[in-house]
């Protein structure tokens, strides 16, 4: 059996970072790597784009996403209705959300439906190749601020990543109105006698972290654990702190066991829920306090904790279906986590 090929190597061998491939009217350079794909054991979501982009010369930040799955697969999840074009300004910690394949002006998905896809494929239907490549603008999808910046991309299908890449947008142009960036809220953590959610500290539904990466994270998302909890998300990290962690003056907020707690550094989080051919996921942003009692400088390992019912206070509900998690944190996307709700 071949060796199974990764979503990075496919980037790397695949996709070349010429402008004809990015900037030309012509697809046929595109499409030429579907029929390239079909011959490699790759399943899955691969992208590349241009490293650097200089803004006086491009009006456009395009981005080649090809995906390869089987017969099967494409009956389980639609792939395309499930898309998100995930993006993290790695100097705003921003992050923007978009549909690649969706079509605004119809409200419909770009995706192509047959009748035999609603019935499930059996024998050599069920094992078929399915490659796709197609070259989509970030800017437009994601309605990014045309002003220098460096940004992570990934695409997720429901629980299926892409490789991460990286493009810097330099130069300067005359000024823009930039959209209000998405804010990271704190929530204040539950009284003592009140509860234990929301609470920072680690507790025993904390996840436990691989060490060794520079940043390391893990979630879990548990249903309905109780009567009074809708959707319990604990979650842990290690960062290494930089200047945009470092609050202007530590203060201090009480926590769940009655104690004040010295608010050293504060990480920005996002959680992303999205259920089964939905590319619109459920968005938190939420800042989860680094309690110490030394201060925190740049350069310093930090870890942090949090659980939480995620949908108190907000206008989301359960509905039933099938769910993924990915928590995203200083540009990484870490998941998926599975879970259901009947």
């Amino acid at each position: 059996m071949k060796n199974v090929i990764l979503s990075e190597d496919v980037a790397k061998e695949f996709i070349p970072l010429v402008n004809a491939m990015f900037f030309s009217d012509d697809e046929d350079e595109v499409k030429k790597l579907i029929y390239e794909l079909s011959g490699i054991n790759f399943y899955g979501i691969s992208i590349n784009c241009l490293p650097k982009i200089e803004l006086k010369e491009e009006t456009s930040l395009p981005i080649i996403i090809v995906t390869q799955e089987s017969g099967l697969r494409a009956w389980q999840v639609s792939l395309k209705s499930s898309c998100s074009l995930i993006a993290t300004n790695l100097e705003t910690r921003e992050i923007f959300f978009g549909r690649p394949f969706w079509d605004p002006e119809t409200e419909t998905s770009l995706e192509e439906i047959d009748e035999v896809k609603y019935q499930k494929p059996e024998g050599g239907q069920a094992v078929s190749i399915l490659s796709d490549a197609t070259r989509v603008d970030a800017r437009k999808v994601l309605g990014l601020p045309w002003t220098p910046g460096r940004y992570r991309f990934n695409v997720v299908s429901f629980d299926w990543i892409s490789n991460s890449v990286d493009v810097a947008l330099e130069g300067t142009v005359p000024e823009e109105m930039v959209p209000p960036a998405s804010v990271s809220r704190l929530i204040e953590p539950a009284k003592s006698g009140d509860g234990y959610l929301p609470t920072y500290l680690r507790v025993s539904s904390s996840p436990k972290l691989q060490t060794g990466a520079s940043t390391a994270a893990d979630v879990t998302v548990t249903p309905k654990p109780n009567p009074h909890t809708q959707l319990l998300v604990s979650g842990s990290f290690s960062v290494i702190a930089d200047e945009t962690h470092l609050p202007f003056v530590a203060y201090n907020i009480p926590e769940i066991d009655g104690v004040d707690k010295n608010v050293a550094a504060a990480v920005p989080v996002t959680l992303a829920l999205f259920v089964k051919n939905s590319s619109i996921p459920y968005r938190f942003d939420w800042k989860i306090p680094i309690y110490s009692e030394r201060p925190i400088k740049p350069g310093d390992r930090v870890e942090g904790y949090f659980s939480l019912d995620a949908f108190r206070g907000t206008e989301y509900y359960l509905i039933a279906g099938d769910y993924v998690a990915y928590l995203i944190i200083e540009g990484q996307i870490f998941g998926p986590t599975s879970y259901c709700i009947t």
